[in-house]
């Protein structure tokens, strides 16, 4: 699994002129905003550059090659999970560092026990978000894979704008938040853990067994 990792990361960082490129962005971004949406922006870029590695793979016939090497399905698809956490977590990380300089740059007074937590809350959900798009991308192959996408950000909408319009919702979501404001953090964050840990398996056995399904 050591060299699948070795080609994602030479694939991704390769071209140096993307790297300087996705650092001057991000420090623009952080100086035009005044929030911490740098830190959600470099993780999403990250995670996104993570899962365009899938694509290169299935270039020319390329999974068939793959499968050659000392490498199985199974190897293949823990370490896309692996390496697209990693570059989220990493993305970040670059965030918030850009962020609390550029915050010392403009002299704002911040917190960085929130920002800190924020980073780590965005890069768990992040995650999740692109384990969701492992799982399409290897089930239906790039092309397909933008149209599910679509249909899910629709759903996504469809569900934002029915919480925005219906009022009992709107009160049963204010009555889960009174509850979580009630409830030890400790204990939030656990169950968010174990919420995360199984979304997570949820989507990788999923993964794995749509690979196992496909002949190359």
């Amino acid at each position: 699994m050591k060299g699948l990792f070795l080609k994602d990361i030479y694939l991704n960082f390769s071209n140096r002129r993307n790297v300087l490129l996705f650092l001057f962005i991000s420090i623009f971004m952080a100086f035009a905003m005044d929030s911490t949406f740098i830190i959600g922006y470099t993780g999403m870029l990250m995670g996104i550059l993570a899962i365009g590695t899938i694509s290169y793979d299935s270039h020319e016939n390329g999974m068939a090659f793959l499968m050659c090497l000392p490498a199985n399905r199974k190897d293949y698809v823990k370490e896309k999970f692996l390496y697209t956490f990693l570059m989220v977590t990493a993305g970040c990380l670059i965030g918030t560092i850009i962020y609390f300089a550029v915050s010392a740059i403009k002299n704002t007074t911040l917190d960085p026990i929130s920002q800190l937590s924020f980073g780590v809350f965005f890069a768990l959900v992040m995650s999740v978000m692109m384990s969701l798009m492992i799982l399409i991308e290897i089930k239906y192959g790039v092309e397909k894979s933008r149209t599910a996408m679509f249909v899910i950000y629709g759903v996504v909408f469809l569900l934002a704008y029915a919480v925005k319009q219906i009022r009992g919702l709107q009160s049963g979501l204010v009555s889960f938040a009174d509850i979580l404001s009630r409830t030890p953090v400790s204990v939030i964050a656990a169950a968010g853990l174990v919420l995360y840990a199984s979304i997570i398996a949820v989507f990788y056995f999923l993964s794995l067994r749509a690979l196992e399904k496909k002949e190359f």
